[in-house]
């Protein structure tokens, strides 16, 4: 048996929690048991040679049997299948914790997003300014996520992450890339308007900060790169890709959205959902005006239906599912980012680290010059882009 602390990290056959479990190797200070769901998902993870405890949120005793005998956790996973994205990402958190309390479980570190501040938070937003809630059903379920974490385990430290990109990444590298490769992406207003993104090796530092200092026990952080814009970003990823990264103006990009959607009937039934009946029972407007009664008891209802069929009403806010298209004045196609991409690309709030630097002494431990390098040679090598 190993003399090592044993740190159980969820997620580890995703992106970040991947990551996560070769660096906890490389440093050789834990045991790692890497939880994951589906032995399909789990290719990177068979290389290691990494402890793997085969593990479903949802079921409890599976939950207890993977943190018996763990010192530290790290929750990374989230519900990715929409039939049950919220009930992994919520419940599957609270049978975690609730096993992790009944283990003794000394340290949690809960990865969360700063998503659950909305697309458009307040300029002045901290990490004690109050979560709101927005059309994206992933923030939603971070943000009750996040209610169970402090409920059960006060100790825990949460880590709000920017927009984490890198080798591996498909929102913010793997598909941006197809995207601007295909001409069918644009920046908002030039791309000026912050991206708050993370490199993945940033976020993985946060991390293992986190892990290493008192200090941290029940407190929440944000954690980004120092700030730079989306045009900086993409327009990285056009030069690689030997493209122009179009722009278009966040007022008239917004007066197409609307037109474009009548082409199709069935488009047309989303926006008359979403134009009229999803605000009656999703934001408080409705509630304020007619009965705050019967206005939760919609939003409800409208909760309780399949996540499948409310993304076939409205579209996935992200464009995870159907993006939204439209042909502009000089007739050249362009893809329009769906409603909550184009929300976030037009955000001006830059998240700060301060708090981070203060406790845990982070800050960038890869530059971003550094960090698009070894993001080029590695979409290089997976030939989503051409060699140089």
């Amino acid at each position: 048996m190993s003399s090592q602390p044993t740190i159980l990290v969820t997620g580890a056959s995703g992106f970040l929690g991947g990551r996560l479990v070769e660096q906890l190797l490389a440093e050789g200070r834990w045991h790692v048991r890497a939880m994951a769901h589906r032995p399909g998902g789990a290719v990177r993870l068979a290389r290691l040679g990494v402890e793997i405890a085969w593990t479903d949120l949802l079921k409890p005793d599976e939950v207890r049997a993977a943190v018996e005998g763990v010192a530290a956790v790290v929750h990374c996973a989230y519900g990715t299948d929409p039939r049950a994205a919220r009930a992994t990402t919520v419940d599957g958190t609270r049978n975690l914790l609730q096993a992790a309390r009944a283990a003794q479980v000394k340290q949690v570190v809960h990865i969360s997003t700063i998503g659950v501040h909305s697309y458009s938070p307040p300029p002045n937003v901290t990490e004690d300014s109050p979560c709101v809630k927005s059309r994206d059903d992933y923030c939603n379920a971070k943000i009750e996520a996040e209610q169970v974490v402090r409920n059960i385990c006060p100790t825990a430290t949460i880590l709000r992450m920017g927009n984490i990109y890198g080798p591996w990444s498909l929102p913010w590298t793997v598909r941006p890339l197809a995207h601007i490769g295909e001409g069918k992406a644009s920046v908002v207003d030039s791309g000026q308007h912050a991206s708050n993104m993370v490199f993945i090796d940033n976020a993985v530092e946060a991390i293992r900060l986190s892990l290493a200092t008192e200090r941290a026990a029940g407190e929440t952080f944000f954690i980004t790169d120092d700030p730079c814009s989306w045009a900086e970003m993409y327009g990285a990823y056009a030069t690689w890709l030997g493209r122009e990264l179009r722009s278009v103006d966040s007022n008239e990009l917004r007066s197409y959205i609307w037109p474009a959607w009548y082409n199709r009937w069935g488009s047309l039934m989303r926006e008359i959902w979403q134009g009229i009946l999803v605000p009656s029972m999703r934001y408080t407007a409705f509630r304020a005006a007619v009965s705050p009664r019967l206005g939760a008891g919609l939003s409800r209802l409208w909760q309780k239906l399949p996540v499948a069929i409310r993304y076939r009403l409205v579209g996935d806010p992200m464009g995870r599912s159907v993006p939204a298209a439209a042909e502009f004045a000089d007739s050249r196609p362009a893809t329009l980012p769906p409603a909550g991409l184009l929300e976030l690309y037009a955000g001006r709030t830059v998240f700060s680290n301060e708090k981070a630097e203060r406790v845990l002494g982070y800050g960038p431990c890869v530059t971003r010059q550094e960090a698009l390098e070894r993001t080029r040679l590695w979409a290089e090598w997976a030939r989503l882009i051409g060699t140089t």
